[in-house]
């Protein structure tokens, strides 16, 4: 089975809340998400998922993520889909680093096999049984009343880790309260 085609298009997903980083600088209403298909001569296909780190990381923004897809398609065109290693090799010669880039292709292709042989993608990559994933969540500069409350709901929200990203100088006191 090769890859005979790779699409991506950009995703944005939606955020309960404004996250409002940088000492209320930015706005962010929307995480900029690309989807990635893989389709392969024998007519099976998958989907991936790059998920950018925003805005204020060039090469991992939305856009930078999908131009890099641009580049690596190419190297990934008429490989053999199971075999990951060689697609991260050329993959790596295309586009050196930027793992943000080829972390779906590298989903899509595992997925592939489960839809294939019926298996959930969680038991392919060898769990023992499908365990709950940990989300982090951030928590950004306010009065330390906010950050208090915001970082108190994360636990109900199901996240683990609560980075406080303070905005200035008076804003670390109040995230060292926190």
């Amino acid at each position: 089975m090769k890859i005979s085609r790779l699409t991506c298009r950009a995703v944005p997903i939606p955020l309960r809340a404004p996250y409002v980083p940088s000492g209320g600088r930015l706005t962010v209403a929307a995480i900029d998400s690309t989807s990635i298909r893989i389709d392969l001569d024998k007519g099976g296909r998958d989907w991936g998922q790059a998920r950018s780190y925003g805005a204020n990381c060039p090469s991992a923004h939305g856009p930078g993520v999908r131009e890099g897809l641009e580049t690596i398609a190419p190297a990934s065109i008429g490989k053999d889909q199971p075999e990951l290693e060689r697609i991260s090799r050329e993959t790596d010669a295309a586009l050196p680093g930027h793992p943000f880039v080829k972390s779906g292709i590298h989903i899509a292709c595992r997925g592939i096999p489960g839809k294939v042989s019926d298996l959930p993608l969680w038991w392919l990559v060898g769990r023992k049984a499908a365990e709950r994933a940990h989300m982090n969540g951030n928590v950004p500069s306010r009065d330390l009343g906010g950050m208090v409350a915001q970082t108190g709901s994360c636990p109900a929200r199901g996240t683990r880790t609560r980075p406080v990203e303070p905005g200035d100088p008076a804003a670390v006191c109040q995230a060292k309260a926190v």
